[in-house]
């Protein structure tokens, strides 16, 4: 059954379950990335010959390894097989061979994919919660295919170990402290950075023209290349907007005061500027996306119309996305990011249980923070790169002093609108407001309304 906008927010409209992710136990996937790694030691001529480079791409799987372990990927086999469809079907379609392709998905609110090697990407749960459709997802992962097809990644190991950039740098960074450094040898140091980064900036283009022929192969639709830059270049900007962005948070009780947007000091906000040797913006491996576009458009002139349906499974998976990218800001302990990604699914999903109680859970949080000299840990002071309302967002959680926090958060899951009295997590988590808050005799009710639907004492419940 071909799943529309409609369905997807029926399916979504009550609550969401976060995806489970990989662990140690993981054994099938741990045992194909070793697999991995002796497929590209085996294609990968230098690594075969220069033990370095051997051991350099023996550490980049051990690392990647050790993050399953540590619970950084998500475990869920309809959306791995998406992806894993997506690019392969994209290779297919090229004739690039039947070789083994693995997308892993980390469960990170940052919007990025990457090539980490022969045949392995590796994609964000906040880029799959921003792209608006199969056909931007598919070029981002076409480029990624063009980067593994045209060797990228071991060109690029095999440049870093002939430089030896991190002793170099390391060794230039001792001589500036120490004022030891001359002039000739900054200049040198500088040529050296540029030179890398427009090696990688050029390779970026050539992943874009190759990435293309691949998307287009596959019968996508060109000008959906196009649309997937516009998705790269609008970041800092919500992918919903709404009138009132913080709507959610105003109850006829407790109104939302505009003081708490109040711009904070610029020092935490001013753009970069050059550093002591280069110019920031000339360290960006990625070309401008206006160029990329540019750089695109005779391209798409020239390619066939689409030929492709969009994969039945593509709305609900891209939806769930945005849900698992406000629970993976939750869990990077990136609270700022989190609520932002809240307030915008809010209004589209009113009455689901997970957005009510995930939001209520950040401003108790919050609260207790505030208590302690852990705040900027759960939220970043400096907000360089931060948009408009992702910096209004951040603003607030420093405007709001500990009581305002706990009001906000009371008023929240204590509204008729939000509170599920089928939901253990919502009582629990009123039940806690009361305390912080000091309503004791909202609390005893909590308490005992728990105990007449539930049959068990509301302190006994675990909050996960």
């Amino acid at each position: 059954m071909l799943i529309t906008t409609g369905n997807v927010c029926a399916q979504l409209q009550d609550n969401y379950v976060p995806y489970t992710l990989h662990t140690e136990h993981s054994r099938d996937l741990i045992r194909q990335l070793e697999d991995q790694l002796d497929e590209e030691i085996n294609n990968f001529q230098e690594a075969q010959e220069r033990p370095l480079i051997r051991r350099l791409c023996v550490k980049r799987i051990q690392f990647l390894i050790k993050q399953v372990k540590a619970r950084a990927f998500i475990k869920n086999d309809t959306l791995e097989s998406y992806l894993h469809d997506i690019i392969n079907q994209m290779a297919t379609a090229s004739n690039l061979g039947t070789r083994n392709r693995i997308v892993l998905i980390l469960n990170s609110p940052q919007t990025n994919a990457f090539c980490y090697g022969r045949g392995l990407f590796v994609v964000t749960a906040g880029l799959l919660g921003r792209v608006r459709s199969e056909e931007s997802l598919a070029f981002i992962l076409s480029h990624e295919l063009a980067h593994d097809e045209l060797r990228h990644v071991q060109e690029k190991i095999v440049r870093s170990t002939e430089m030896n950039l991190a002793r170099k740098t390391e060794a230039q960074a001792r001589k500036i402290l120490t004022g030891e450094v001359t002039l000739e040898e900054i200049e040198e140091f500088r040529k050296l950075i540029y030179n890398i980064n427009e090696y990688d900036r050029g390779r970026e283009i050539q992943a874009d023209s190759l990435g293309f022929q691949y998307y287009t192969h596959a019968g996508y639709a060109p000008q959906g290349a196009v649309k997937a830059l516009f998705t790269l270049d609008s970041l800092k900007y919500p992918k919903h907007t709404t009138e009132d962005f913080f709507r959610p948070l105003n109850f006829s009780k407790y109104p939302f005061q505009e003081f708490w947007l109040k711009k904070r000091l610029s020092v935490y906000s001013a753009p970069h500027g050059s550093t002591f040797m280069f110019v920031s913006d000339s360290l960006s491996t990625h070309p401008d996306l206006a160029i990329r576009r540019s750089r695109l458009q005779p391209y798409i002139k020239e390619a066939a119309g689409p030929t492709r349906a969009t994969d039945p499974r593509s709305s609900l998976l891209l939806a769930r996305a945005e849900f698992q990218a406000a629970e993976s800001a939750y869990y990077s302990s990136q609270y700022d990011v989190c609520l932002f990604q809240l307030l915008q699914l809010l209004p589209r999903y009113p009455k689901n249980r997970f957005l009510i109680a995930r939001t209520t859970q950040v401003f108790l949080d919050m609260y207790d923070a505030r208590g302690t000299d852990m705040f900027d840990y759960f939220v970043s002071r400096y907000t360089r790169g931060y948009g408009e309302r992702l910096q209004q967002v951040n603003n607030m959680l420093y405007n709001i002093t500990q009581e305002e926090t706990g009001e906000i958060g009371y008023h929240f899951i204590n509204n008729q609108s939000n509170f599920n009295p089928t939901d253990e997590r919502h009582y629990y988590l009123l039940w806690q407001l009361c305390g912080v808050t000091g309503r004791q005799n909202v609390k005893e009710k909590i308490e005992t309304a728990y105990r007449t639907r539930f049959n068990k004492k509301i302190s006994a419940y675990i909050y996960r």
